[in-house]
């Protein structure tokens, strides 16, 4: 089955990097935040704790392509995102706190792979511009990674990686679902095995498609079926005593990054909450 090509949506959205501002909030400088913050303690650490955040993902191996900037200077490192959340200097101080613990506090099993996978899906089914242009590159290299077969496989791992990205886009929502699931809104039974044997074809193995299944039914459905639970479940059972900690860790991220991908398009933070507009 061949691949629909990944359409281009424009740079990632870091200060910089090339997108417009919010339509709906105006970003606010470090340098000239507004008066009812000027001087305000809980904003200064706030800031303080968005910059370091940043600056710490910067330096990372694989934040060559989240817009953060290297440079120390609060203006250069904080993205469209931080510079919406700051007027509320508590809601940045927890977000920050959240999102940190969802990228990096997780259990192994939960690796930068099947992590990226969930944000890049939740972005496609949400229409989320910004967050598919902040963790696209991250998905591919992480999936590179993944298939790991050697240099000289760069480029088929590269293809492989490009073909992830748009099935994630372009499958519809339950397109991963088990073909037993008694759900009506699914896809046809042939249909879904299409996806599943195109998705094998590029690397995904049955933890992958429970995983993709389980976010689409938390993103659409909010319920999840006995049939993707226990489809999940299955594929993570090798964890043995540290079973629940995956589940509740996988639940976590999908529903931290739907909270964040609404976010991000209620309030068209960089000015990218216009899907269409990117030539899909």
């Amino acid at each position: 089955m061949t691949s629909v090509p990944v359409p281009d949506l424009g740079p990632g959205p870091g200060p910089g990097s090339g997108p417009s501002e919010s339509t709906r909030i105006p970003p606010i400088h470090p340098s000239n935040p507004p008066r009812h913050l000027t001087g305000n303690q809980p904003f200064t650490d706030a800031l303080a704790s968005a910059v370091a955040r940043r600056i710490s993902e910067s330096q990372k191996p694989t934040s060559a392509s989240t817009g953060a900037s290297t440079s120390t200077t609060p203006s250069a490192s904080l993205l469209a995102l931080d510079q919406a959340l700051l007027y509320s200097p508590a809601l940045t101080r927890g977000w920050n706190a959240f999102f940190s613990a969802l990228r990096t506090g997780c259990t192994a099993a939960v690796g930068d792979d099947l992590r990226e996978l969930i944000m890049c899906r939740v972005a496609a089914l949400n229409r989320a511009r910004f967050m598919w242009a902040q963790h696209r590159a991250l998905l591919a290299r992480a999936w590179a990674a993944r298939l790991g077969a050697g240099a000289e496989a760069e480029a088929e791992e590269k293809e492989k990686a490009s073909g992830v990205l748009a099935l994630l886009q372009h499958a519809p929502p339950h397109a991963f679902a088990p073909p037993s699931a008694p759900d009506p809104t699914s896809e046809p039974q042939t249909a879904q095995q299409n996806w599943r044997a195109e998705g094998a074809q590029l690397g995904m193995d049955e933890r992958v498609l429970a995983v993709l299944a389980y976010t689409d039914a938390m993103t659409r459905d909010v319920s999840v079926s006995d049939a993707v639970w226990a489809q999940l479940k299955t594929a993570f059972t090798d964890e043995g005593d540290g079973l629940e900690q995956v589940l509740v860790e996988m639940t976590g991220i999908i529903a931290g990054y739907n909270c964040g991908s609404r976010f991000l398009v209620a309030l068209d933070v960089g000015g990218m909450k216009d899907w269409d507009n990117a030539n899909e």
